[in-house]
């Protein structure tokens, strides 16, 4: 009988043990990930334009320039990849810009104003996107703002 009730605790603190350990890993992964994540997605410092993350399709950059200079530079630089404007609605908060490239596809350019001095574009490019469009695009938003010293040195982090 002593056997027996041994043999059921320790079966009991095996199992306690068991979930003991699985909680433990689970939450070791979920700090991990979550720390990683933010580590992944971003830390930046370039001359002005903070960190970026690709995301379904869509760069996101953000840029130490206030949101009318930015919105202003993102519309030149369409204009300056030859981009047909095919619409745009804006306010104090934000905007939405979409072109159409020369061979049909719509870009959508989304501007929020974050702070006084700091915007965030995401830039989409077709349906599924285009990574190395939406990079040019960026670019040349990045260099209209140099150009015209619109832009700060800033380090901007995005915590995920």
């Amino acid at each position: 009988m002593v056997s027996m009730i041994r043999k059921k605790l320790g079966k009991r603190k095996g199992e306690r043990m068991n979930n003991r350990h699985v909680l433990i890993c689970t939450l070791t992964a979920v700090a991990v990930l979550a720390s990683g994540c933010a580590a992944l997605v971003v830390t930046g410092a370039v001359a002005g334009a903070g960190a970026y993350y690709y995301a379904r399709g869509e760069l996101t950059r953000t840029y130490a320039s206030s949101f009318d200079d930015t919105w202003q530079a993102t519309v030149d630089s369409v204009k300056a990849l030859d981009l047909k404007l095919a619409g745009h609605t804006k306010d104090k908060l934000g905007a939405e810009l979409k072109a159409i490239r020369g061979d049909g596809e719509e870009v959508v350019l989304r501007l929020t104003s974050l702070k006084v001095k700091l915007t965030e574009v995401g830039v989409r490019v077709g349906d599924l996107g285009d990574r190395t469009a939406s990079e040019r695009i960026h670019h040349t938003i990045l260099d209209t703002l140099r150009k015209r010293g619109q832009i700060e040195p800033v380090e901007v982090r995005h915590d995920s």
